[in-house]
Formats: structure tokens, sequence, C-alpha cells
């Protein structure tokens, strides 16, 4: 895999996963509330990085979400995934 040294790497592997796990419109008006790099435990405290996002699940826009997404930066594998509704 490759390595995710900034943000915007972060950020477009977040949301290239979240379109992978719900399709392209099940993704809608994403904003991104804020992108750290931390050292998280649940990854055996290595650098990584928490991406948290909202979005619609469709164009209706009568449900958003709310997502964190973590992302190992040596690997750039995504090692955690949570979120809850809005």
């Amino acid at each position: 895999m490759m390595t995710i040294n900034n943000v915007s790497d972060a950020v477009k592997k977040a949301r290239d996963k979240l379109v992978e796990m719900n399709g392209m419109m099940g993704v809608v008006m994403l904003q991104i509330v804020s992108a750290n790099l931390i050292n998280y435990d649940k990854n055996e405290n290595k650098p990584t990085w928490k991406v948290v996002c909202s979005y619609y699940t469709d164009m209706s826009g009568s449900e958003r979400v709310k997502r964190e997404v973590f992302i190992d930066k040596a690997t750039g594998d995504v090692v955690d995934y949570n979120g809850f509704h809005k």
C-alpha cells in the first residue's frame, strides 16, 4: 500500500472508502468535520489518520450520518470505521 503523509491524501482515502461501502449515490454532500493524525490504540498505538465526516445517504437529504474513518499512516489501510446517525 502507500504511505499517507498529508491531510489531503487521508481525506481522499476516507472518501474512497465511504463510496466503496455505500456506492456513489450513497455519499451525497460529503463534509469533512476534522482530520487529525493520532496514535490509535486499536492500531497498536501507531500513527493513524482519524477522518471525521458527515454526509447524506441519498439525494432526498432525509438522513445525514456521521462517520469516523481510521487510516494507518504507514500502509494507507483503513483499520477501523464507525459512525452514527446525526
